[in-house]
């Protein structure tokens, strides 16, 4: 036991020369280590300097794991150089404690594959640069802060709808020199207005959705068109298909026409559905078509049931006014009786009150 501790010891005695890695050069705000046949990444604790850039590029690093990172100076990392180093494997958590990370750059390597969170706790990164590397299908990334993505030269076949969902503020995608020859647009639509994707020197399909899909880039500023875009033929034959003037002349006619097709199939279709509907109506006998915003309902109403119900309510209508006449009628009346039998006991009080002072003044002359 005593002498693995030495040899470990010794090690990493080894490694660090004053401060510095062994084949490594220091300087006040850097650690260069480039092409010094280095196969695993170097022993950082005992840095003095403040390492804000860190190069092991040109190297024959196979794997970087979780603890490569991790020394007391990490926070003050903002780029790392891995370029060119036949890299193969990266650990989830391997650049967790490089908080102020701003840049990293991985291309030239031998990766196929990357863990999708790998940098979700980089909250600082602006660029990664992946290119040349070997990915068939996009790797998806999650990352708040990622503006620059580079995938260029990898030969990427495929991208998911979903790969740029984990990149919110994702501004510069460099997708050029793969092998796409088609993608789904959807994969853009929530890019903002200062988004900016390069993909020229792919073999693109020579087809309508190609051109569908630079009508929506270009409609949205997505594309840089001083490079022309290029298709491959059924001959293999690379021909221009779309530049700054828009959708060479050999494909415009071609996908009108296709378009104009599509649009009197559509009619078509419509047409017969409407002649098809109408003839379900001449079948039956009475129809309530009743429209909402979920559903529509066919109720079917019996004719001899209608006309009852009409009568029914005509009758009904008509017993509500006599009722209301004769209701009038007696009402008026009862008001007149009430009046005149009012004013008749009015005179007949005031005949009684005559007669009576007629007494008193008898009574009066008799005294």
């Amino acid at each position: 036991m005593f002498l693995v501790a030495t040899v470990l010891v010794l090690k990493l005695l080894l490694q660090v020369e004053g401060g510095c890695p062994v084949k490594c050069t220091c300087t006040e705000n850097s650690v260069t280590c480039v092409s010094r046949n280095l196969e695993y990444v170097p022993y950082f604790e005992s840095l003095t300097n403040n390492p804000l850039i860190i190069d092991l590029s040109g190297n024959a690093i196979s794997i970087v794991d979780i603890d490569d990172f991790s020394f007391d100076k990490s926070d003050q990392v903002k780029e790392i150089y891995l370029n060119s180093t036949q890299l193969i494997t990266i650990e989830e958590k391997a650049f967790e404690e490089l908080e102020n990370l701003q840049e990293l750059y991985l291309g030239d390597n031998l990766l196929n594959t990357l863990p999708e969170n790998f940098l979700s706790n980089n909250d600082n990164l602006i660029l990664l640069d992946i290119s040349n590397n070997y990915f068939t299908e996009m790797p998806k990334i999650t990352s708040d802060s990622l503006e620059l993505l580079a995938i260029a030269k990898s030969g990427v076949t495929k991208i998911s709808t979903d790969a740029l969902e984990g990149l919110p503020n994702l501004r510069v995608l460099l997708l050029q020199q793969n092998n796409l020859k088609s993608i789904n647009p959807v994969i853009f639509n929530q890019m903002g207005h200062l988004f900016f994707v390069r993909l020229a020197y792919n073999p693109w399909e020579c087809n309508c959705k190609t051109i569908k899909l630079f009508n929506y880039l270009t409609g949205k500023k997505f594309l840089d068109l001083t490079e022309p875009v290029q298709c491959q033929n059924a001959d293999e034959i690379f021909v221009d298909i779309y530049d700054y003037k828009g959708v060479a002349d050999a494909f415009k006619q071609e996908c009108n026409d296709a378009n104009n097709q599509f649009v009197e199939n559509e009619l078509k279709v419509k047409s017969v559905e409407r002649v098809e509907k109408l003839i379900d109506l001449e079948d039956s006998d009475v129809t309530t078509v009743v429209t909402s915003t979920e559903e529509c309902v066919t109720q079917r109403i019996d004719p001899d049931y209608m006309y009852f119900t009409d009568f029914y309510y005509s009758l009904i209508l008509c017993s509500a006014i006599i009722l209301s006449l004769i209701v009038g009628a007696s009402c008026g009346t009862c008001l007149t009786f009430r009046y005149m039998n009012i004013k008749m006991s009015q005179t007949e009080s005031k005949n009684e009150l005559l007669s009576r002072t007629d007494k008193y003044e008898v009574i009066f002359d008799s005294s």
